[in-house]
């Protein structure tokens, strides 16, 4: 555990915490999810997921992943590539909560992967987040790389 109420997730995590990354991943509607149940595709130092943890019985609320990007654009740097909670998890705080754990990771300004919600924009501004107008754009190469294969 980083901090309580978010558990870090990487290739050397057990099978089914990986396997819960996935599938979150998944209900995010990740199409081309650079994680599967055996961990990240793109190696042990370019993704990080973290599962959000809600009460004491350990019911998992969502899960993010993050991915060191090399940019066109802008400067190479960490970027967080989606978030997902589920429906009654959501508006409680919780991303609140780890948000500066995860500046503090990941550099006070990591991007956010494009498309954002509407909400997930407005969390964005309200957190004092990079400008949303200037995210970088990713480079083609790096699109619809295959999962790894176990």
């Amino acid at each position: 555990m980083i901090a309580d109420g978010l558990i870090a997730v990487d290739r050397h995590s057990p099978r089914w915490l990986n396997k819960a990354v996935y599938e979150r991943a998944r209900l995010f509607h990740d199409d081309f999810p650079r994680w599967n149940e055996y961990g990240p595709s793109d190696g042990p130092n370019k993704c990080r997921a973290f599962l959000f943890i809600a009460d004491d019985r350990a019911t998992i609320a969502g899960a993010c992943a993050f991915e060191w990007m090399d940019w066109e654009n802008a400067p190479h740097g960490w970027t967080m590539m989606w978030v997902w909670l589920a429906p009654a998890f959501r508006r409680h705080g919780i991303l609140t909560r780890h948000w500066y754990t995860f500046r503090d990771m990941f550099g006070v300004g990591f991007y956010l992967e494009k498309p954002l919600s509407d909400a997930m924009a407005a969390f964005a501004r309200k957190h004092s987040h990079v400008e949303l107008n200037k995210l970088p754009t990713i480079q083609p190469e790096h699109l619809g790389q295959p999962l790894m294969q176990p």
